[in-house]
């Protein structure tokens, strides 16, 4: 889960595609999972088979590489195939945030003959078509970081809605029980949207003195998210709530620096989810309260790639775990994200 991954595939900027050889790797040690999958996590990722017998196309659809999480999984996929799998053939494709563009980029992969997809799909409907015709054609498909709405082989994430519960909890504490919440939301539709927003709610359902009086998309950017708080600042007066949750870092960072501008972060509480270093930095700052670390999955995605390819069974659900940072375990988990 290094912040800075070799870059070994060629990335061609007017398809958004990277594509590695086959072969060209040397495999140095065991291949393992990221420092957030532990105990059943790790064990069914597990590959028995030696890494250098593994071959086969693999395919990684991802959704979109203007989030960083997007820019972290690419680097992470190639640089773990580049270490320990030189018989795999990864091709990884950016879907530029359009489920049309990753619905064909699905189909293409399928073309060159891929025999494992792993797909971050944009949405959990909009890509439910292209996954049934890759199902069709042999391929077996496994959704990672965000899940579709259709069945497939396996996925593998971290816990959207235990996150968004756990952040729910602790903030509900540092509230005393009472006051306002307004959230601000990631993409509509995306799996992680909805199970961070139902995640959230469960853990404030045992506070019922406090209220989220509002939501507004920002599409997990910063920029949309500072557009969208600046509005609620405009909408809500001085002392309207008492919180933020944004659903992503990236977005929170956005958020912090609209409450900054209009003199307004003193006194509100702002959390989120992702646990990657722009947040991890912010809640260093004292400017977030909290945030949940939502781990890449990529190295998950390729162990259960070579094993699917070498024959190996795996689990329909992998979960990562869910770890809350706060101002007293930072400096724990600085450096192990993205």
């Amino acid at each position: 889960m290094a912040v800075s991954l070799a870059v070994a595939l060629v990335i061609t900027a007017c398809s958004g595609q990277a594509s590695g050889g086959t072969g060209s790797g040397t495999v140095k040690g065991t291949p393992e999972p990221g420092f957030f999958c532990k105990d059943a996590c790790a064990t069914a990722l597990k590959v028995d088979a030696d890494p250098a017998s593994i071959k086969g196309k693999v395919g990684l659809s991802l959704n979109s590489t203007a989030f960083s999480y997007g820019v972290a999984m690419r680097n992470e996929a190639e640089d773990q195939v580049k270490k320990y799998f030189p018989g795999i053939d990864l091709t990884v494709t950016d879907g530029q945030g359009n489920a049309a563009k990753q619905s064909n980029d699905v189909d293409n992969l399928v073309a060159r003959g891929i025999k494992v997809l792993l797909i971050s799909p944009y949405q959990a409907d909009a890509l439910v078509p292209a996954i049934k015709r890759a199902e069709a054609a042999g391929v077996k498909v496994v959704t990672v970081d965000r899940g579709a709405n259709t069945d497939v082989t396996s996925y593998i994430a971290p816990n959207d809605f235990e996150n968004g519960k756990v952040v729910a909890e602790y903030l509900a504490k540092q509230m005393n029980g009472k006051g306002k919440i307004v959230e601000i939301t990631g993409t509509p539709g995306a799996s992680p949207t909805i199970a961070r927003h139902d995640g959230f709610m469960k853990g404030l359902s045992a506070y019922p003195d406090i209220k989220v009086i509002a939501s507004q998309n920002g599409d997990y950017l910063r920029a949309p998210a500072l557009t969208a708080m600046e509005n609620l600042l405009q909408r809500y007066p001085a002392g309207s709530f008492q919180a933020v949750y944004a659903q992503a870092d990236d977005m929170a960072s956005g958020v912090v620096q609209a409450l900054q501008e209009a003199n307004r972060l003193k006194g509100t509480f702002v959390v989120s989810i992702n646990g990657q270093q722009v947040g991890l930095d912010l809640v260093k700052k004292g400017d977030l309260t909290a945030t949940a670390v939502y781990a890449t999955v990529a190295r998950e995605g390729i162990l259960a790639a070579a094993k699917l390819l070498a024959g190996e069974k795996i689990p329909k659900h992998v979960w990562l775990t869910s770890t809350l940072v706060t101002s007293a375990n930072v400096s724990d988990v600085s450096g192990k994200t993205w």
